[in-house]
């Protein structure tokens, strides 16, 4: 039964991960969460095993998304460029603050601020103009806000990137698929460098890596990289007006989820 609600998991949240950029993470750490808690899984600390794991996940989830995006041409590498070095920096600092913090808070902050997000998004705007990512001096302080908030909750960082970039005039096929790498950069060097730095180096008294649950982490990452490839080959094919609209109204109903539990 565990094996299958994993299976049904990976599924699940690489599909969508895929497809809207989101990584996965924002289905996986609820499930997690709720599989864990159920078949008594690490029940001290189910809600940082559920966010490490998921952003574990998350790393094979995304990459098998940005490799069909890539063939599709729709990543912008510069805006990546100019992102990366942030959420680098900001993935490691919200996993290694996991354990200081209770993250009741931060859900609920959090699932506030994907509504207003998706209030944005449904909300038809038309942009005309597209600004200079580039010369935006607070890049680098949104970029490193993002890297923490997403690690800090376990997610891969879309829902914060791909509204981002569609402000600043960005197709919202290319947000998506932008924020698909952002988010593989988010669990992969949070999850390397915070490891590093909890175990290897020995900064503080406990290993990030032990809130990991390794079975978990083969079944759900196995399942979403077959779901997130397929996903993310819908991308190219929905019309940007539903992408941004199927955008939105997902967002709603995950911030709500995400209250409840």
């Amino acid at each position: 039964m565990m094996v299958l609600s994993l299976i049904l998991t990976g599924l699940l949240g690489g599909f969508i991960g895929g497809l809207l950029g989101l990584g996965g993470g924002i289905i996986f750490v609820p499930f997690l969460f709720f599989i864990f808690h159920y078949f008594e899984m690490s029940i001290s600390t189910t809600i940082q095993s559920a966010i490490v794991t998921s952003l574990a996940c998350v790393i094979l989830s995304s990459a098998s998304a940005v490799i069909k995006h890539q063939k599709n041409g729709l990543i912008e590498w510069s805006v990546f460029g100019k992102t990366a070095p942030g959420i680098i920096i900001g993935s490691s600092l919200g996993l290694i603050s996991l354990s200081l913090f209770s993250s009741g808070l931060a859900r609920l902050v959090y699932s506030l601020l994907l509504i207003c997000i998706a209030i944005y998004m449904i909300k038809k705007r038309t942009i005309t103009k597209k600004h200079d990512f580039g010369s935006l001096q607070y890049v680098n302080s949104f970029s490193i806000t993002v890297g923490l908030v997403s690690s800090f909750l376990g997610i891969g960082g879309g829902t914060l990137t791909t509204p981002y970039f569609h402000y600043h005039g960005y197709e919202m096929k290319k947000c998506i698929a932008t924020a698909s790498i952002c988010g593989f950069c988010i669990s992969f060097f949070g999850i390397i460098i915070s490891g590093i730095m909890t175990s290897v180096a020995g900064i503080f008294n406990y290993n990030i890596l032990n809130f990991l649950i390794l079975d978990a982490f083969i079944i759900i990452s196995l399942s979403s990289m077959v779901s997130s490839y397929y996903g993310a080959s819908l991308t190219a094919k929905i019309k940007t007006e539903h992408l941004r609209l199927i955008f939105g109204y997902t967002l709603i109903i995950i911030s709500i989820f995400i209250i409840i539990y």
